[in-house]
């Protein structure tokens, strides 16, 4: 099981997919890990030109 969930972590990535619900469950975390991982600079980013933009329309 552990053999599986290793190598089929990456799942997408490989061809064959987990054979266990544990190996599921690792590769969703690991997916929605990465997903998050890479959204947050950009989530960020989008957060900080909307509170320019808010602050700059009320000063004018």
């Amino acid at each position: 099981m552990e053999r599986d969930i290793i190598i089929k972590h990456m799942w997408g990535a490989t061809i064959a997919p987990p054979k266990y619900k544990e190996s599921y469950i690792v590769t969703m975390v690991d997916k929605y890990c990465a997903i998050k991982e890479a959204a947050t600079p950009v989530t960020k980013m989008i957060k900080e030109k909307l509170l320019r933009k808010t602050v700059s329309t009320d000063q004018q």
